[in-house]
Formats: C-alpha cells, sequence, structure tokens
C-alpha cells in the first residue's frame, strides 16, 4: 500500500469535529515529517476570567500510517494528550496544582 501524503492527511481533517473553538491542521516539517497542529481555546490558569487559544503540534512521519483509521486514532490520542494537559493544569488541592510526571511536556 502507497502510504498517505501530507494533501491525503489534509482531505482527512476535514472530517474531524471536537469542541466548538477546536482546529485541527496538518503542516509539512522537514525530512518526511509532517506536525498535527490542535489549537484551542481555554481559560488561562494563572487569569481564569482571561481566554485564551493554545496551540499545540505534534510530530509525526508521513509514512507512519496507511490508512485513515490509523491516522484517524493518532489524532484521537493527540486531543486526548491535549485535554489531560489542560486537566493537569488545572486540577488543584487545597489551592496547589497537584504534581504530575509530564505536567507542561508533549
Amino acid at each position: 500500500m502507497t502510504p498517505l501524503a501530507l494533501t491525503d492527511y489534509e482531505r482527512l481533517l476535514v472530517y474531524v469535529t471536537y469542541k466548538p473553538g477546536w482546529r485541527f491542521t496538518v503542516r509539512a516539517a522537514p525530512a518526511g515529517f509532517a506536525y498535527l497542529e490542535l489549537q484551542a481555546p481555554v481559560y488561562d490558569t494563572a487569569t481564569p476570567a482571561r481566554n485564551m487559544t493554545i496551540s499545540i503540534s505534534y510530530a509525526f512521519g508521513l509514512r507512519d500510517w496507511i490508512n485513515q483509521r490509523t491516522f484517524y486514532a493518532f489524532v484521537r490520542a493527540c486531543t486526548r494528550r491535549t485535554e489531560e494537559h489542560e486537566f493537569n493544569e488545572w486540577f488543584r488541592v487545597d489551592g496547589q496544582p497537584w504534581p504530575t510526571e509530564d505536567h507542561n511536556t508533549f
């Protein structure tokens, strides 16, 4: 089977939806890689009344997937990881952030 090309990934993302305001894009990177970029409107933990948009990119090899199902599974996993990051930003005990090993890392 022929691996998917960047334009194939772009077309597949047209069908992906999640929460209102969330956007999914793919862009080229050097050496046969690409980035899946998730943009999401969130509240700022430092100033909770302030809305902001986070943009998180996940690198992948253009030859990593040969079908749309495996690519969608990757998009789903990246979405879940982004949500977990937000959860870790907001979860507190007695006003203090709960320590996690991977907090603020992707």
